[in-house]
């Protein structure tokens, strides 16, 4: 795992999965049925907000860059606590 990846703890993980399910949800309530269960928080926080992106690009438009649509998710906080 990246060094700077591996930093995220505590708290600011559980806002970072509960962002992910929000912006999943809204986008397509079915998009986390399919997901399956990854152990740790941060591979949950990550899967929650891949699956947000990926129902945001599917519903509007491909063209925008995953970590583009993950930073205004968490609104540039990915890596800070909030």
């Amino acid at each position: 795992m990246r060094r700077w990846l591996a930093g995220v703890s505590g708290e600011h993980l559980s806002w970072l999965r509960r962002r992910g399910v929000d912006y999943a949800v809204h986008l397509d309530p079915q998009v986390l049925v399919d997901e399956s269960y990854h152990p740790g928080e941060l591979a949950q926080a990550l899967s929650a907000l891949a699956a947000a992106a990926a129902a945001w690009r599917r519903r509007f438009t491909s063209t925008v860059e995953v970590w583009t649509l993950i930073g205004v998710f968490t609104a540039g906080r990915l890596l800070t606590p909030v």
